[in-house]
């Protein structure tokens, strides 16, 4: 039982630590510990994925997103499917 209590403190810990270089980036992770997984075909390969609700808490609305800034190596098509349809 200790193992698996310090996996997850190891993992939490990951998921939160960037190296200051990054920091003009801004970068918000968004981790999910509930929820259904789910899987996908990528390049090949199965990728799990969750659905995130981002409805407000304050109100029904979506939160808004202002901007999403993809990285040069990233395949522009298959990141915008995946962001208006998961």
């Amino acid at each position: 039982m200790a193992k698996r209590s310090h996996e997850r403190v190891l993992i939490e810990l990951a998921l939160r630590c960037k190296d200051e270089s990054f920091r003009e980036e801004r970068e918000w992770r968004i981790q999910a510990s509930s929820g259904a997984i789910q899987f996908r075909s990528s390049k090949g390969r199965i990728a799990p994925y969750k659905l995130i609700d981002v409805t407000s808490v304050e109100n029904d609305q979506l939160m808004p997103i202002v901007r999403v800034v993809m990285g040069p190596k990233a395949d522009k098509l298959a990141t915008e499917r995946v962001l208006m349809f998961g």
